[in-house]
């Protein structure tokens, strides 16, 4: 090992060399295709199926030249599905030739972590793979009668992973999937949203540098989502598949809609984020451009982003502020929600006075509003000391009354005025007779007074409480 620790260290070097370029060097890699022999040729290629890596740079119409001048005399087969027997067992020679994509494993721990720079995620979309797919477009009847247009998919998977020396390796493994409409339709959404989803990563991160950016790549990407062709696109999509009749035909596919209107709401949530950043990166020049990407968004995307403002506004308001409510409800509600910013100062739903315009009969010892049997009463609120005491005058037949230091009317607000402006009248109670003769009820005659300190106010009232009725009013006013 020590001997060879030159030699180790150079592959080290060139080893690290290459991983740098993975995400230093912009890449541009080739394409693949599928190449089918055909008739007279040798039994090693004979009736056999390769996938071959091309040459930088190289289309499809220069690679099958360069097939037909490697094997002369061949010709090109045009047609995509399998050839006739005369054909396959000639004694002239075909070749097929046939563009395929590599279809990388998704769920490989490169393509999952979202950390995994863009440049390195794309080298492995296109390298180290086995799989690759082609598709083409079939017809199948439905139920009414009508004709769809499904997609038949066929994987193909070889004998070695790419790359290879020789640039090419033999298929070993053949499946065939058809895929509906509406599953083509949500693939098409999906692969579209995660080609935005990569440029807005990749533009998000040059807008912190301070290099000057080229938008041409994001501004064409975003020209073919917000203005499909006709008859193309999201647009057809909605006509096509969101239709109540769709689903009335086809109700075994009504989950697969409800993933493409969501896969639809995920790519204007993109879309919109990209037209930021675009709007952000392009040049001066490009701003009318900018605009117009702009109105065709709102223009072709109007259902989707109407519906995704109303649901991100429900989502921002509480559900307490939606939820309807009466106006005794959102009372008890904080009546029952203790407060730490201030004293829990509750005044009870006492009958506190009648008055003159009342009966005699509307005056009722204190009760909780919410009980309804009178042997057990379970009081809703707690009284202070000036209210105990009031109903404790009350059951003696003393009418308390008080009028305000200030003001001459009655007044719901506490005032901070001292005690010392107002004084103490004593006299006797009145006795009110009901209707029905002899039952006597005492009333609980206290109007809300601006006394300031009610704490202090209850210990005095309790020294008077054995004098009679006590009223209050200020000093220099004359006392009837």
């Amino acid at each position: 090992m020590t001997s060879c620790s030159g030699r180790l260290s150079e592959i080290l070097r060139h080893q690290a060399m290459l991983l740098e370029h993975i995400v230093t060097e912009q890449r541009y890699y080739p394409d693949y295709y599928r190449v089918t022999f055909y008739g007279n040729f040798p039994g090693a290629i004979r009736d056999k199926r390769f996938i071959y890596r091309g040459y930088e740079w190289e289309k499809f119409g220069a690679f099958c030249e360069r097939m037909l001048n490697k094997h002369t005399g061949a010709q090109l087969l045009k047609t995509l599905g399998d050839p006739p027997v005369d054909i396959r067992f000639g004694n002239e020679q075909y070749i097929q030739c046939t563009a395929v994509t590599p279809e990388a494993d998704r769920a490989r721990p490169i393509f999952v972590n979202p950390d995994v720079p863009l440049r390195v995620r794309n080298y492995y979309e296109h390298s180290a793979i086995n799989v690759f797919s082609s598709s083409r477009q079939i017809k199948k009847p439905t139920r009414d009668g009508t004709e769809e247009i499904w997609v038949e998919k066929t994987y193909f998977t070889t004998e070695e992973a790419f790359p290879t020396v020789l640039r090419r390796s033999e298929v070993v493994g053949l499946d065939v999937v058809e895929i509906s409409p509406l599953e083509n339709a949500l693939s098409e959404v999906e692969q579209k949203t995660k080609e935005l989803a990569a440029l807005n990563t990749k533009y998000q991160a040059l807008a912190k540098t301070s290099q000057v950016v080229s938008t041409n790549a994001l501004a064409m990407s975003l020209n073919s989502a917000v203005d499909a062709p006709l008859n193309t696109g999201i647009g057809s999509y909605r006509q096509m598949f969101f239709g109540p009749d769709y689903i009335a035909r086809n109700p075994e596919r009504a989950e697969l809609v409800d993933k493409l209107r969501a896969a639809i709401d995920e790519q204007v949530r993109v879309i919109d984020s990209c037209l930021k950043l675009h709007k952000h990166l392009c040049p001066h020049e490009f701003i009318p451009f900018h605009e117009t990407l702009e109105k065709f968004f709102k223009k072709n995307f109007r259902e989707e982003i109407r519906r995704l403002a109303a649901d991100e506004l429900s989502e921002m308001i509480p559900p307490s502020a939606t939820a309807g409510s009466s106006y005794q409800h959102s009372l008890y509600d904080q009546a029952n929600t203790p407060s730490t910013a201030r004293g829990n100062f509750v005044l009870p739903p006492l009958q506190l006075g009648s008055s003159s315009m009342m009966p005699a009969s509307a005056s009722y010892p204190p009760q909780s509003p919410t009980s309804g049997n009178a042997k057990n009463p379970t009081p809703h609120f707690k009284q202070t000391p000036l209210q105990r005491h009031l109903a404790h005058l009350a059951r003696h037949g003393i009418n308390g009354v008080s009028s305000a230091p200030g003001e001459s009317g009655a007044s719901d607000s506490l005032s901070v005025e001292s005690l010392r402006n107002s004084f103490v009248n004593v006299g006797n109670a009145n006795t009110v007779h009901t209707s029905a003769g002899d039952a006597q009820m005492s009333g609980t005659s206290v109007a809300a007074s601006n006394v300031g300190s009610l704490n202090s106010f209850g210990s005095r009232l309790g020294r008077f409480s054995r004098f009679g009725s006590i009223s209050f009013g200020r000093r220099g006013n004359n006392v009837s």
